[in-house]
């Protein structure tokens, strides 16, 4: 009898573990997903950032045209010509 319940605790053991290892790896996918997923998003938000800024620059330059500075050329600024 005593080998009996040892042979049955070790295939328990055994069923646990390979339970154990599966849920790891469904877990360590799900976190891969997630982070590439979330990585997604973050560059897709900068590029939303980036348009209305761009938007906003140019409804300005429609808005008032002659109050932008222009750009200064190399020679003006005492820089190397």
């Amino acid at each position: 009898m005593p080998f009996l319940l040892s042979a049955l605790i070790l295939v328990a053991l055994v069923c646990l573990a390979v339970a154990l290892i599966a849920v790891l790896r469904r877990a360590g996918r799900t976190r891969a997903a997630l982070r590439a997923a979330g990585a997604g998003l973050a560059d897709r938000s900068g590029l939303v950032r980036a348009r209305g800024a761009a938007l906003r620059v140019a409804i300005d330059d429609r808005r008032s045209p002659g109050q932008r500075v222009g750009s200064i050329q190399r020679g003006e600024t005492g820089g190397r010509p």
